[in-house]
């Protein structure tokens, strides 16, 4: 009874689906399923999901049915309706997997992408789905741009998302010839402006890039000090182990353009007992080439060369 209990709680979170796995851990046998199927208790909608005799279809259970099926989460106008994003209603049941051998169910769109370990997620009634701001990225890709535009409006204004997580979602996703990119990064330069993002959350998505491209996670914002304990400066991103720095440098991050000139001037007085090593990256870079921030990370200086610095300065 107890097991037959952990079932009914399922069936009702997950719109009248589950899949074998999931009955398997709530103490069922795998003859207590086969015999629930032939009696007609279960319908099986796909192999190894079934949905019980009480529960009518419904777009969540199609779309929860898409996702065990494919290993997937829903993506792109599903998610945006899951998130309750204005003008995207249910009705639609559109997925995102991983590249492979499958086939497709029907009515079901599916979207195959390289990138699902980048893919944040959320549970949404029961049903994993694309995080928010990936969402947008995504709707950018099978909508046009007013419609991309109103989507922004209302994350922006009802979801507490921010220009700079758009930003963010976009450096850590964005390749050449990914659908929707263009539009996204179009839109976003011209509602950021000369204005650009503050540079501690630049160096964020800097970091966010790094540690995504198999690099450890740098420290911020990080003290130098000489021998003496006295103060050199203060650098972006840091490696203090491996006496690396890096150094954040565009005008469109610093105040203007003569605080920008004199970071350098400030940078050239700073030098690390072993070496450092500042690379300089333009803030274009992060959107339109991401990859390139984490398959040329900065190069370490030979520790036996004593104050030795190395720059790498890309514009």
């Amino acid at each position: 009874m107890q097991d037959a209990d952990a079932v009914a709680v399922r069936l009702r979170h997950q719109h009248g689906i589950i899949n074998r796995q999931q009955a398997l851990d709530c103490g069922l046998s795998a003859r207590q399923i086969t015999y629930r199927v032939r009696a007609g208790v279960w319908h099986r909608e796909a192999r190894g999901v079934y949905r019980h005799q009480l529960f009518r279809p419904t777009w969540r259970s199609r779309l929860l049915v898409a996702c065990f099926e494919l290993n997937a989460v829903a993506s792109h106008r599903s998610a945006a309706a899951l998130h309750r994003i204005e003008d995207f209603p249910p009705g639609r049941v559109e997925v995102v997997m991983a590249p492979g051998r499958w086939r497709r169910p029907p009515a079901v769109t599916v979207h195959q992408s390289t990138q699902t370990d980048r893919l944040d997620t959320a549970l949404i009634d029961a049903i994993p789905c694309a995080g928010l701001t990936r969402t947008v990225l995504d709707l950018a890709a099978v909508t046009d741009r007013p419609r991309l535009e109103a989507a922004i409006d209302f994350v922006l204004r009802e979801r507490g998302v921010d220009l700079v997580d758009l930003s963010t979602v976009l450096a850590r996703h964005s390749r050449r010839g990914r659908d929707g990119c263009g539009k996204l990064r179009a839109v976003l330069d011209e509602r950021l402006g000369r204005s650009g993002i503050p540079l501690s959350r630049w160096s964020r998505m800097v970091g966010e890039l790094l540690v995504s491209g198999g690099i450890p996670a740098p420290v911020y914002e990080h003290v130098v000090t000489d021998d003496a304990g006295r103060f050199l400066g203060q650098v972006d991103l840091a490696y203090p182990a491996a006496r690396v720095a890096i150094e954040l440098d565009s005008v469109s991050w610093h105040l203007n353009r003569e605080s920008f000139e004199k970071d350098p001037q400030r940078r050239n007085r700073l030098t690390w007992p072993v070496g450092s090593c500042s690379t300089t990256r333009g803030a274009e870079r992060l959107t339109t080439r991401p990859a390139f921030v984490g398959k040329s990370p900065p190069h370490f200086v030979d520790p036996r060369s004593e104050g030795a610095q190395c720059t790498r300065r890309v514009h």
